[in-house]
């Protein structure tokens, strides 16, 4: 999280971070794809399956740092209230439907819900921006 804050302070925009946090968590949903070389997938990649840790970290300490500051910036003083509260429910309902899909063995359907959630990280921030800007 701190090389991220270090990150979007020397580049003066925090875009560059979320697109690569969204990058990660894309590749985790692409990899789980993947069945080769065995036919068994990640499964059978051995020491290799730490690259879903990694990748997870990665993606996890954007959520935890760049994304909370995101929503920070768009909702200043008492907005900020509401906001984090929205952004706790938004973690509480994720891991809801995370937890429910594998409990009804299901859970490889979390790809198809990973897969556009990633893509639509960014285009939806842009959005965010500039309905922001057209307010302000």
């Amino acid at each position: 999280s701190w090389l991220y804050g270090l990150a979007a302070e020397s580049m003066g925009t925090k875009l560059p971070v979320v697109v690569f946090g969204a990058c990660c968590f894309l590749a985790i949903a692409l990899l789980s794809l993947i069945t080769a070389p065995d036919g068994e997938g990640p499964g059978g990649w051995g020491w290799g399956i730490v690259v879903f840790y990694l990748l997870q970290g990665l993606g996890r300490g954007v959520y935890e740092s760049t994304n909370k500051g995101i929503f920070a910036d768009f909702f200043p003083g008492e907005k900020g209230v509401g906001a984090f509260a929205n952004c706790m429910m938004q973690n509480t309902a994720s891991a809801t439907v995370g937890y429910a899909l594998g409990l009804g063995e299901v859970d490889q359907y979390a790809v198809y819900i990973l897969i556009p959630s990633a893509l639509l990280t960014v285009p939806m921030l842009m959005v965010a921006t500039r309905m922001k800007s057209s307010t302000a």
